[in-house]
């Protein structure tokens, strides 16, 4: 793990080196802009897509944020997206910047792409990366929590059967066995009167080293919002924001190395960050929430992450971390919030580090019990508690290399179980000769502010924190996906939520 850290400081380090004078930026503008165009100022190009095809080693794409979402044209489900495949340098990167713009995966639906199955109802093929949802067919239509289906501009109703959409006009059912949505035409109308958009498109990926993706949202994609695949080193997303995507907010495969800062995920069908492969990724001051159906984080394979100073929270319906394989996440100085009904972390085979956090909510932190749970566990420093069943359920022969729980601070209540029962941190004499928690304690947590979930006292020294204390500034990005959703004009406000 501690190779693969030194490795983290080398991407963070190298992303950020100035660049020296290279090609000429190419402008994009989807007002005054045409693809036929040569890029410039003052002939920039319409789509983001062609500048990512245009763009050379070393170079700059500058976005213009026009306060009209970017969109791109349907072509069948997932055939457009914005592929970086040239890179840059240590001292000349390839910058994109987006300067607040906004891209909408939506495509309006031509007339002649529907299939009439019956009076008033029209079939299209549809096929969202949605990764475990899709495979699950025991729901065998699309999820209430992330809206995708608009017409006219406006949202339309989820339905989850034939029988209800035939009695719904303007509804949308996903019929997930066949692989196709469904319409129904409302009476007197047609194909053409109706403007209907439904996801599409996906986002970026960076394929090649030294890539910054800085400033941009990303909305409705049929797959993901900023990912990452191949070998790219170096390469960077900053401030950019992915709202009700059917796949991942963020994805890193391959052996990609990518890191994100002050990067957050909102309503997306899957996880907000995914990595499987080889990837190796760093979160910094990020916010990942309310992702609709898979963990708010899941790592596979043979993949690496690290999370400081982020905000994980309100997944629905499974737990908040999901540990697959042989997968390696650390997580520092971050505020973990899970669902009382699930345990916030699955482990299996690799292992996952917790320092310096509040770790709040579910049935009980992590679980040894099943029989894959082969994996290792550290927690040190940090404040847990608010778990209904048990904090840790140890396995069956408890040992500190496997179970490393030190100098933590737990809610009253507050127990790990064993087959001798309940032990309770601190002051049981098993885990004591287990070498379990030592140093740690059950108080009363001294937790206030927003959701009751920072340690006003934590020290801003890594070496000294228990509980976590974040920046101001994850907060107002909780804030800005909080109280901000998805439409297809753009990011409206909608009312607070606190």
């Amino acid at each position: 793990m501690r190779s693969r850290l030194l490795i983290f400081s080398v991407i963070l380090a190298g992303g950020l080196t100035a660049a020296p004078a290279g090609p000429a930026p190419i402008y994009v503008d989807n007002i005054k802009g045409s693809d036929t165009y040569d890029g410039s100022r003052e002939r920039p190009y319409a789509s983001i897509e062609k500048a990512c095809r245009a763009v050379k080693t070393s170079g700059r794409i500058e976005v213009v944020n026009t306060g009209i979402p970017y969109q791109m044209p349907y072509n069948g489900p997932g055939r457009h997206g914005l592929r970086l495949r040239t890179g840059g340098t240590p001292d000349a990167p390839l910058v994109v910047e987006g300067n607040g713009a906004v891209i909408s995966c939506l495509a309006v639906i031509p007339p002649t792409a529907w299939t009439r199955e019956e009076e008033g109802l029209y079939s299209l093929p549809f096929d969202p990366m949605s990764n475990m949802f899709r495979r699950d067919m025991s729901r065998n239509f699309w999820l209430d929590g992330t809206q995708i289906w608009f017409v006219n501009g406006r949202p339309a109703p989820n339905l989850h059967d034939r029988e209800i959409l035939k009695k719904t006009p303007d509804g949308f059912w996903w019929n997930k066995k066949e692989r196709k949505v469904l319409y129904h035409l409302p009476a007197g109308k047609t194909l053409a009167e109706q403007k209907i958009e439904l996801p599409a498109n996906y986002g970026f990926y960076i394929h090649r080293d030294y890539t910054i993706v800085r400033n941009f949202t990303v909305m409705f994609s049929w797959n993901d919002g900023f990912d990452a695949a191949e070998t790219p080193k170096g390469s960077m997303y900053i401030n950019c924001l992915a709202y009700n995507n059917c796949g991942q907010g963020m994805s890193l495969h391959d052996a990609a190395a990518v890191t994100y800062l002050d990067c957050g995920a909102v309503n997306c069908a899957s996880s907000s960050v995914c990595n499987i492969g080889q990837s190796q990724g760093v979160y910094k001051r990020c916010v990942l929430i309310d992702n609709t159906f898979e963990a708010a984080v899941f790592l596979s394979d043979n993949a690496a992450a690290l999370f400081e100073e982020c905000i994980i929270a309100d997944p629905e319906p499974g737990e908040l971390i999901r540990q697959q394989r042989r997968s390696l996440g650390a997580f520092s100085n971050c505020v973990l919030l899970g669902r009382r009904d699930r345990n916030l972390v699955t482990l299996q085979a690799g292992t996952l580090s917790f320092f310096g956090c509040t770790i709040l909510h579910g049935s009980s932190f992590c679980s040894f019990a099943p029989a894959d749970a082969s994996g290792s566990i550290s927690v040190r420093q940090s404040m847990l508690g608010n778990f209904a069943r048990s904090c840790v359920e140890l396995p069956k022969f408890p040992n500190s290399m496997r179970v490393d729980l030190a100098g933590n601070q737990y809610q009253p209540g507050t127990c790990h179980l064993s087959r001798n029962g309940k032990l309770i941190p601190g002051t049981s004499p098993q885990l004591a000769d287990w070498k379990i928690d030592l140093g740690s304690t059950v108080t009363a947590l001294p937790l206030n502010g927003r959701r009751g979930c920072e340690n006003p006292n934590a020290s801003r020294r890594r070496s000294q924190r228990t509980g976590a204390l974040l920046p101001k500034s994850v907060w107002q990005l909780y804030d800005r996906l909080k109280n901000f959703e998805a439409t297809p004009a753009g990011i409206v406000r909608k009312k607070d939520v606190q």
